[in-house]
């Protein structure tokens, strides 16, 4: 596929960022809402076609939280995609069917999703994308300098 991207969804409870990077060019998209800047618009015309989005746990997390962004109508209200991704990352979300339903569903999107961790079996060992860092002697691994 010509059209591919791996991509990576951070959310925090008054800011959310997609940024996406093309696997063959490498250029690099960057899409935030926050109080001062709305870029859900320009991220729902991104992925309104027929792209490969390649992530890290992305079946669990990433694809759940675009699927959301996209067909809820929230404007700039981040506080609803941080409690939506807090219940992503629960061990509740097993028993919830409503977010179990962003989880599984594939059909209505024109975006495809490739899963790196599943597709290294890693989902089934809880190996974390910074587990795999440490693994490749990455240059650079560190935690966020604050909590949520």
């Amino acid at each position: 596929m010509k059209n591919s991207f791996v991509y990576d969804a951070e959310t925090f409870p008054n800011f959310l960022c997609i940024t996406l990077i093309n696997v063959d060019t490498k250029e690099k998209h960057q899409f935030i809402i926050w109080e001062y800047q709305n870029d859900k618009e320009a991220l729902l015309d991104f992925v309104d076609r027929d792209i490969l989005l390649i992530g890290y746990n992305s079946i669990s997390y990433d694809a759940p939280m675009l699927r959301y962004i996209t067909l809820h109508e929230e404007e700039i209200l981040t506080t609803i995609y941080f409690n939506f991704q807090k219940k992503l990352i629960d061990d509740e979300r097993r028993n919830d069917k409503d977010i179990l339903a962003y989880v599984i569903t594939k059909d209505g999107f024109p975006w495809h999703n490739q899963d790196l961790m599943s597709m290294l079996a890693y989902d089934k060992i809880g190996i974390s994308l910074k587990q795999v860092s440490v693994n490749l002697n990455w240059r650079k691994i560190q935690d966020l300098p604050f909590t949520l």
